[in-house]
């Protein structure tokens, strides 16, 4: 069926008059007429009665006005909602994200991105860094927040946050003193029988140091589909 005819029965019904509907249509009455006749014929259900003083709906064109109207909103609000999310306006995005990046710092992000988009629905996921290349790839999420960058075909890799990785020592520690250790130092540590793992648990007084050199820093990645 033929939206305008909706249309064109939607304006007599309202007006009760035809020339005046054809007014408020921009169009003649001999168009128009035929038009509400071919509605009616298409439906095989009489929708007007018409004598030459008066025009009134029947019971069943009564029923079908209400349904045109409703017929007409609700395409209108399809139109307006493909069109938001056509924009981005509106719709709904899964975000995968391992533990150890779910700081502050994505809490934020997060949190603008729905005060400037609040008809989106997000939905949080969290994934480890190896399962959220694969959800990226099968569609089961659009954004993700891991930790380690692997080469993987149509997929784009931001660095989103970079961290300064720390090590834990007691203070009797040989290292305790340093301000700043290396890997190297670490390794050297152990292999010296210093007495002491690199990471200690349950121990009162601790110190924290900073890791230097190429592995001193670790950074966490966003990974998304590239826009074509």
């Amino acid at each position: 069926m033929d939206i305008r005819k909706l249309r064109y029965f939607i304006a007599v019904a309202e007006e009760l008059h035809f020339h005046r509907a054809a007014e408020r249509l921009n169009m003649t009455q001999p168009p128009l007429s035929q038009q509400i006749q071919n509605l009616e014929e298409e439906l095989g259900v009489k929708l007007l009665e018409r004598t030459k003083k008066m025009v009134r709906l029947t019971p069943a064109g009564a029923v079908f006005l209400d349904q045109a109207r409703l017929i007409l909103t609700q395409l209108e609000r399809s139109i307006h909602l493909t069109q938001k999310v056509d924009q981005g306006i509106v719709g709904h995005i899964t975000v995968a994200f391992v533990d150890s990046a779910s700081g502050s710092m994505m809490v934020d992000v997060l949190r603008r991105f729905r005060a400037a988009y609040p008809q989106i629905e997000i939905t949080l996921r969290e994934m480890a860094s190896s399962e959220q290349l694969q959800a990226l790839q099968d569609g089961q999420i659009h954004i993700g927040f891991l930790r380690y960058q692997e080469h993987t075909p149509n997929v784009s890799f931001q660095i989103f946050q970079e961290e300064t990785l720390m090590v834990v020592v007691p203070d009797d520690h040989p290292l305790a003193e340093q301000i700043q250790v290396s890997i190297t130092d670490l390794a050297d540590g152990h292999e010296s029988g210093c007495g002491h793992p690199f990471y200690t648990h349950g121990q009162e007084r601790l110190n924290y140091i900073n890791l230097s050199g190429q592995d001193s820093s670790q950074s966490i990645f966003l990974i998304f589909h590239p826009f074509e």
